[in-house]
C-alpha cells in the first residue's frame, strides 16, 4: 500500500508540482508489532506526509466510531474547503469519513479498490453504513468494470468511473525487444542465481496478499492434484510455487498451512501399482514476505509462469506487472484479467458461480492450466490466451 499511495502522490505532484498533500491514516498500534514496523516504512518525504492517528477497531466492527475519530483528527488539518479537492483512496477507513467532509464543505472523490470492496461487503452493518457514503462523494472511481458493475448492482443510479489501475513498464519489461529470444532465457537465469532459485526445477509464482478472495487456497488444492498426477516433462525437476504477500488471518491461515502441509507430505518416493518405487518430481509451496516494488521485477523475470486464481478483484496490479515482463499468465476470469489476456500469452479460466461442485471445477482447471504451462509444452509469449 505504501508503494501504491507514493506512486499516485508523484504523479499527482508532476501534474501540479507541489499542490499534492499526503494524509496517511495511521491506527493507534503496539510497539514492535507487525502492524506497527508496517507504519514506520516510508511513504513520501516527511514534510509533504502528515499522519491522522485513529483508534482501530478488531474486523472493522465499530465503523461510526471509527468515521468520527477520522474526522475529528483530519479535518483541522486540511486547507479550507475552498482551496481544496480531498481524493480518499479506500472504502475503510478513509471513506467512512466522506459523509463528514462533505458537512465541512469539501469536495471529495473517493476511489473503491476491489480488495476494499469485497471484504467490506460481508460486514453486517455494510448497508446503513456504505450507502450514505457513496452519495455523499462528488465523484466515485473503482478500479475495473466488474467492481463498477458490482457496485451499481447494490446501488444503482450512480455515477461511476473507472479508473484503471497503472505499472510503471519502464520497471517491469521484458529482458529484450524479442521476448522469445536469448536474452530473455539469459535474464531468467540470472534472476534465479540472484535469487537463488533452483535452475532444474519450474517455478511459478503468485504476488498477492494471503485472503480467501485471492484464492490461493485454489492454489494450493491444484498443485496437490499436480503432484498426485505428474507426467511429461515435469519428472525430473519439480514445482516451486512461490507466494509473496501478507500472510493470512485467523481460519483462513490455519486452511493455508494445512493445505501447505498435505502438499509437503506428498513429496518423495511413491509406490506405483506395479509395486516398483518411482522417484516423483517434488511439488512445492514457498511463502515470502511482501517485496518492494523495485525488487519485484527480479521475481517475474525468475519465474516460469504467473497465476491468480482469485475469486473476485478490481483490476490486479501483479497481473499487469507479470504480462509486461513477458511472463504467461494462468488467471480466473475476473476483474480486469480478460483485458490484460487479450495481449499477452496465456490461460483464462472461468471463476466458477461459488457452489462446491464450481470451486471443484475450477481447480481442475487450474491444475490442468499448470499442467500445460509447466510440462515443457509452452514457454512465454507463445499463444494468446484462451478459455479452459
Amino acid at each position: 500500500m505504501q508503494t501504491f499511495i507514493r506512486d499516485h502522490v508523484r504523479v499527482a505532484n508532476r501534474i501540479n508540482p507541489n499542490k499534492t498533500e499526503l494524509y496517511l491514516l495511521s491506527p493507534h498500534v503496539l510497539p514492535f508489532t507487525e502492524r506497527w514496523k508496517n507504519q514506520q516504512a516510508p511513504t513520501l518525504d516527511p514534510e509533504c506526509t502528515t499522519r491522522v492517528p485513529y483508534i482501530s477497531v478488531p474486523r472493522q466492527r465499530a465503523p461510526g466510531f471509527v468515521a468520527g475519530q477520522i474526522a475529528r483528527n483530519l479535518i483541522p488539518k486540511l486547507p479550507p474547503p475552498e482551496q481544496s479537492l480531498v481524493h480518499v483512496h479506500w472504502l475503510y477507513p478513509g471513506g467512512m469519513a466522506v459523509p463528514a467532509l462533505k458537512k465541512a464543505g469539501y469536495r471529495v472523490i473517493l476511489m473503491i479498490h476491489g480488495s476494499d470492496w469485497y471484504k467490506v461487503v460481508k460486514k453486517p452493518w455494510f448497508g446503513p453504513i456504505v450507502g450514505p457514503v457513496l452519495q455523499a462523494a462528488d465523484q466515485i472511481c473503482v478500479s475495473g468494470d466488474d467492481l463498477k458493475e458490482a457496485i451499481l448492482r447494490r446501488y444503482p443510479g450512480l455515477h461511476i468511473h473507472v479508473m484503471y489501475n497503472y505499472i510503471d513498464t519502464g520497471l517491469f519489461r521484458p529482458a529484450g525487444e524479442d521476448d522469445r529470444g536469448e536474452a530473455q532465457e539469459v535474464a531468467q537465469k540470472e534472476a534465479q542465481a540472484a535469487l537463488g532459485w533452483d535452475p532444474g526445477r519450474k517455478h511459478v509464482l503468485t504476488v498477492a496478499n494471503i485472503r480467501h478472495e485471492k484464492g490461493v487456497d485454489r492454489l494450493l488444492k491444484a498443485a496437490i492434484g499436480l503432484q498426485h498426477g505428474l507426467r511429461d516433462g515435469l519428472q525430473d525437476g519439480g514445482v516451486v510455487f512461490h507466494l509473496i504477500g501478507q500472510p493470512a488471518q485467523g481460519a483462513y491461515r490455519q486452511e493455508i498451512r494445512e493445505l501447505a502441509q498435505e502438499l509437503r507430505g506428498d513429496r518423495g518416493d511413491r509406490e506405483t501399482q506395479g509395486g516398483r518405487s518411482e522417484k516423483h518430481a517434488s511439488v512445492e509451496a514457498v511463502l515470502h514476505p511482501p517485496v518492494p516494488r523495485e525488487q519485484l521485477a527480479m521475481y517475474y523475470r525468475a519465474a516460469d509462469l504467473y497465476t491468480i486464481p482469485s475469486r473476485s478483484e478490481g483490476f490486479n496490479v501483479s497481473l499487469l506487472e507479470a504480462a509486461a515482463t513477458g511472463l504467461p499468465v494462468l488467471a480466473t476470469h475476473t476483474g480486469g484479467a480478460g483485458i490484460v489476456l487479450q495481449d499477452c500469452a496465456g490461460l483464462l479460466i472461468e471463476n466458477g458461480d461459488g457452489t462446491e461442485a464450481g470451486e471443484k471445477r475450477v481447480i481442475e482447471a487450474l491444475r490442468s492450466g499448470l499442467q500445460h504451462w509447466l510440462g515443457g509444452k509452452a514457454t512465454r509469449s507463445a499463444e494468446s490466451s484462451a478459455f479452459i
